[in-house]
């Protein structure tokens, strides 16, 4: 069973998306990394908003395939679907990965 990595970094999950292309395995253009893990606080979890309109079904298969990457826990919004306090509030300290 492949070892998972803990993510410690916006850094090191832009590098772990590059290295693995599944931003463009899904089509995602626009990534952002929100919450206390962008403002490289300790975190829970990490988590992203994906700006492209990608349906549900895309985005749990996109979040399961980082699952199996990754020792953290992820949640991710879909703009399109988002409350729009929520979203708000994300945007504060949204930091982007480039894919």
């Amino acid at each position: 069973m492949k070892q998972r990595q803990h993510l410690s970094s916006v850094d090191e999950l832009q590098t772990l998306l590059k290295q693995r292309k599944l931003l463009q395995q899904f089509s995602i253009s626009r990534l952002g990394v929100f919450g206390s893990f962008a403002r490289n606080e300790p975190a829970r979890d990490i988590d992203l908003l994906i700006e492209d309109d990608l349906s549900l079904e895309a985005a749990l298969q996109f979040k399961q395939c980082l699952e199996q990457e990754v020792d953290n826990s992820l949640d991710v919004m879909l703009k399109s679907w988002a409350n729009p306090i929520v979203l708000h509030r994300a945007m504060k300290d949204i930091r982007y990965v480039e894919a």
